[in-house]
Formats: C-alpha cells, structure tokens, sequence
C-alpha cells in the first residue's frame, strides 16, 4: 500500500508541482477571466444591456468545456518526449500518486477557479451594464430553467477524454485529441440514428444520440420522443460511465510508461 499510496509523498509530489506551476495557472486564469470579459461585454454591448440566464448558461458550459479541454489536455505535457519523460518518471512518487495530483489540478480545482472567474467577470458584466436597462439575474446554476449543472456532467466526460488523450498522445495532443472525440461523437452519433431508423422505420431528423428521436409524418406533423420514466437520466449515466471508463484508462496510460 506504502509503494501504491503514501501521503508524505504525495504531499511532497503536490507542493512540488504547485510551486512549478502556479504562475502559468495563474496567467491561464488571468487569460480566461478576459476572454469571459470580453465575449460577455461585447454581448450586453450587441444587445444594450447584459445577456439573460440562458444566455449565461451557454456561454458557463462553452467556456468551461473549451478551457477544461485546452487546460487538461496539457496537464501531462511533462510526460512527453523523452528528455521531459525521463525526468518525471524519476520523481520518487508512485503512478497513483502523479495521477491523483494532475487529476485535482485539471477537474477538481480547474471546476473551482472557473466557477468564481466566471460569477466575478458575470457579476461585472450586469453590474456595469445595468445603467438605463433593467438588471438582470446572475446565473443561478442550479435552476430548472436554465439547467446549467449539466455542464459538469459533459465536463466530467470531456475531461477523462482529454486526459487520456494528453497521455497517449506525445506530440499535439490537444489536437489530435480533438480530433479523437470529434470522431468519437461522429461514429456515436451515425450509430445511434442507424438504430432508430431502423427501429421506428420512419425518417428521423439528426439528433444529438439518446436525447431524443425527431420525425416528420405525412409533412406536416412534428413528433419526438424522449425517454420517460427511469430512462430519462441514461444519458446522465452513460456520461458518468464514459467518464470513469477513459479516467481508468488514462490511469492505465500512465502505468505503462517506464524509464
């Protein structure tokens, strides 16, 4: 268990990459905070006064999927090439224990940084932009209406992708990972229609996979159909089972790399 987990070591493992780290998590931070200032004043600016909760809600999941993604994909950029290889894998810490710290740095405290980055930039925004127009709400995340916690569950499966991907892939791996999971969602995708359409045996509108099934009959009447029941939280499942199977294979990953 000592060779598998230890805490003093661990703890060494984690002060020693916050100290190497924290002024480029710092700037990223930095980097994001103006992005999210900028596309949010520039909206309020189109649209003269501050986007409404749904508006918030969108641009909440977009830039934390897009930054978690760029950010995560990079966590283990140490591991890459074989000069930088050489020099991690020779820390005196186990696999467990460099895993355990990239994955808090990338899901755990990223979610943390991004979630106050964005209600302090949020909080500007509608404040600076209250004057002659009615105030809008902040952002509540966990309302019915907008439904923006759901941002964390696609962020959970885009971040074990990413995470595997920036250790299986030693050059580019944002990119080529990008790549992976935009193929991913394309064969996914083209599965789930196949399968309908060969089920329902009517012409089906493209959907997202195991949201909904669209269809038009006769030209004119619109149907969809949507899980009920039980069944309307499996793709909340499927997502979760998505995300521990690629955190366990990028775990995997990183057990295979040696000296």
């Amino acid at each position: 268990m000592y060779n598998l987990f230890s805490l003093p070591r661990f703890s060494r493992l984690f002060q020693k990459h916050t100290a190497e780290h924290w002024k480029s998590y710092l700037m990223g931070a930095g980097v994001l905070a103006g992005a999210l200032l900028l596309v949010l004043g520039f909206l309020s600016y189109l649209n003269g006064g501050a986007p409404n909760t749904r508006a918030q809600a969108v641009f909440f999941g977009m830039f934390m999927l897009g930054g978690g993604f760029l950010f995560t994909s990079n966590i283990f950029a140490d591991f890459s090439g074989k000069a930088r290889a050489i020099a991690a894998l020779s820390l005196p810490a186990s696999h467990l224990e460099k895993y355990v710290v990239a994955w808090l740095y990338s899901f755990l405290f990223f979610l943390l940084v991004y979630i106050g980055v964005f209600y302090a930039v949020d909080s500007v925004v509608i404040t600076l932009a209250k004057y002659g127009t009615q105030q809008k709400p902040v952002l509540n995340l966990f309302a019915r209406e907008e439904k923006a916690y759901y941002s964390f569950l696609l962020f959970a499966a885009v971040h074990s992708l990413a995470l595997w991907g920036s250790l299986f892939f030693e050059k580019l791996a944002f990119i080529k990972t990008a790549v992976a999971f935009f193929a991913l969602l394309m064969l996914v995708s083209v599965l789930n229609y196949s399968f309908l359409k060969s089920t329902l045996g009517v012409d089906l509108r493209f959907s997202l996979p195991f949201l909904s099934a669209d269809f038009i009959e006769n030209e004119r009447a619109y149907y969809r159909l949507t899980p009920t029941g039980t069944q309307q939280y499996l793709p909340e499942l499927m997502l979760l089972v998505l995300s521990a199977l690629f955190w366990l294979a990028a775990y995997a990953r990183l057990r295979e790399k040696q000296l």
